[in-house]
């Protein structure tokens, strides 16, 4: 029995410095993607996001990079979250992971401004398409994350672009 409680103990260790090497590294794509899909409450979505990938941390299978893996968990939590009606009711979790150190919305530039109101005119996955090829993700990261092939990515961006240039035409000077 001390034996169980001494691995239990290394891979408790071994988890927390996976999940704090995931915080560590997708600290910027986490907030961007928070920002985008929850607005003024993006702090408590980060929160939702981080909790969902220590959740999720025991069934990495290594099979996807860990940031698109990461990514995919962010997007999924993201999506649900704005879908759910009742968020207003949920209650904040008492032990937070810090947030102030995240990039805050009351900052942005003019360009960013524009850019999260076009982010707000795309559909989910149109938006997670772009946030994704704004991070640098590969057309196939982006696929495994989205669940779909390497074409169909490769035709959302160009769509997304014809959809931009109709929208700096149209909406973008407003």
């Amino acid at each position: 029995m001390a034996t169980n409680k001494v691995v239990n103990s290394n891979d408790n260790s071994l988890r927390q410095q996976r999940f704090n090497t995931i915080v560590d590294e997708n600290r910027d794509r986490v907030s961007r993607i928070a920002r985008v899909y929850a607005g003024v409450d993006a702090e408590d979505l980060v929160q939702e996001i981080l909790m969902q990938v220590w959740r999720s941390l025991p069934g990495y299978d290594q099979k996807a990079k860990l940031s698109t893996w990461c990514y995919r968990i962010a997007l999924n939590t993201a999506i649900s979250w704005k879908r759910d009606a009742t968020r207003a009711k949920r209650r904040r979790p008492e032990n937070r992971v810090a947030t102030e150190h995240l990039p805050s919305q009351t900052n942005f530039s003019n360009e960013a401004k524009l850019l999260d109101r076009f982010l707000g005119s795309l559909s989910e996955i149109d938006r997670a398409v772009l946030l994704m090829y704004l991070d640098d993700l590969t057309n196939q990261e982006i696929a495994e994350s989205i669940g779909v092939s390497d074409g169909a990515i490769r035709t959302r961006i160009s769509r997304i672009r014809d959809q931009l240039k109709n929208w700096e035409a149209n909406d973008g000077e407003s």
